[in-house]
C-alpha cells in the first residue's frame, strides 16, 4: 500500500494489506508429511490430554499446560494428540506460538 509514516519511527514504513491466506502448512505437518518415528513411551501424557478433552465435552472447563526442556518432545506430543484424538471429536483446532526471546511475557 505504499510507504507510511508512523508515529515513534524517523522513517516512513512500507504498508502491507492482508489479501489472503497462503494455505501454510505448520512446520509439524510438513514433517509429518515426510514421515514420523512412532512416538513411543508418552502413553501417560496423552492419556492425560484424552482425559482433559473428555472432561471438556462433558461441560467441564479445562485447560492444559506443557511445559519442559528443549527437545523433549511437547510440540510432536501435541501433534499426535490432535492428530489422533482432538480432530475426531470434532474439535476447532487454533494453533498458535511463542518466541524464546519473550517467555518472560505473559501470553
Amino acid at each position: 500500500m505504499g510507504p507510511s509514516r508512523v508515529k515513534g519511527l524517523s522513517e516512513d514504513i512500507p504498508i502491507y494489506q492482508l489479501t489472503g491466506d497462503r494455505g501454510t502448512r505448520t512446520r509439524w505437518a510438513v514433517r509429518a508429511s515426510k514421515g514420523l518415528n512412532p512416538l513411543i513411551g508418552r502413553q501417560r501424557d496423552m492419556g492425560f490430554l484424552v482425559r482433559a478433552v473428555s472432561k471438556a465435552a462433558a461441560s467441564q472447563g479445562q485447560a492444559v499446560g506443557l511445559s519442559g526442556p528443549a527437545g523433549i518432545g511437547k510440540s510432536r506430543l501435541i501433534h499426535e494428540f490432535i492428530r489422533q484424538h482432538a480432530v475426531k471429536g470434532g474439535w476447532e483446532i487454533l494453533e498458535t506460538g511463542a518466541t524464546p526471546y519473550g517467555q518472560n511475557i505473559s501470553y
